[in-house]
């Protein structure tokens, strides 16, 4: 799976400028997204979140899924699902 800079908004407000996301490209219009938020940062299940590629790429796609830190105050494992092209 191939790691991407992207920015990534929530709600109309940046979330992260720069993040290293990992894609994978499940199917013709949809996908799978990985990234890190830092400590106390604010984002539940079901997030719509905007992204947008260094390499101009665009997509939306919801949190299905964030993990605990695995370190106290430490980063936390954010899983998104795509829908739509990342055109």
């Amino acid at each position: 799976m191939p790691t991407y800079v992207a920015r990534i908004d929530h709600g109309g407000e940046p979330l992260l400028d720069r993040a290293d996301v990992t894609v994978e490209v499940l199917a013709e219009g949809e996908w799978r997204a990985r990234f890190f938020i830092p400590p106390g940062s604010k984002l539940s299940r079901g997030a719509k979140l905007e992204f947008a590629f260094a390499d101009g790429r665009t997509g939306e796609a919801h949190g299905y899924h964030v993990h605990r830190p695995l370190a106290k105050k430490g980063p936390r494992l954010v899983e998104v699902a795509g829908t739509g092209s990342l055109g």
